[in-house]
């Protein structure tokens, strides 16, 4: 799963300059409302999985979790 989003990273990166130029001149187009929807839910699909990683489903795992990294 992290080469997955690290390659998504990547790309969002590597196609800024290019995204800008075509899609955001003209914001109010079809094509802009539609790249953005796709680019929001890529972005909160990655954030969900990078989030669903970590060890964090209880407030138990958590003081654990804090507790073994404080020592």
């Amino acid at each position: 799963m992290t080469p997955a989003l690290a390659l998504l990273l990547y790309e969002y990166v590597i196609t800024l300059g290019e995204e800008s130029r075509l899609i955001w001149t003209n914001i109010r187009t079809t094509y802009a409302t539609m790249f953005m929807v796709n680019r929001l839910t890529m972005l909160c699909m990655g954030i969900y999985a990078i989030l669903s990683v970590l060890p964090w489903h209880t407030t138990m795992v958590c003081f654990q979790m804090l507790r073994y990294s404080s020592s």
